[in-house]
């Protein structure tokens, strides 16, 4: 009887062990799926933005040149 009980309760034991397992790399995989998201998005928005900076400068520079020539003309 004390055997049967220690079995069972072993057994019990086994299937909450791998419960919780199953668990535990569920949550990491979501996890992990969550992180790389969050990385692809952060690249993106650090792309976006050297991208807007390289346009608002080149915009910029092309406003001196043309303040540039027009001064000179004036000259």
């Amino acid at each position: 009887m004390v055997e049967q009980i220690l079995q069972n309760a072993e057994k019990q034991a086994a299937q909450i062990t791998s419960t919780a397992s199953e668990r535990v790399a569920n949550h990491r995989a979501q996890a992990d799926k969550a992180l790389a998201e969050a990385h692809e998005r952060a690249n993106r928005i650090v792309r976006e933005y050297e991208e807007e900076v390289a346009n608002r400068r080149a915009e910029l520079q092309q406003t001196a040149e043309l303040r540039r020539a027009a001064a000179q003309a004036e000259i």
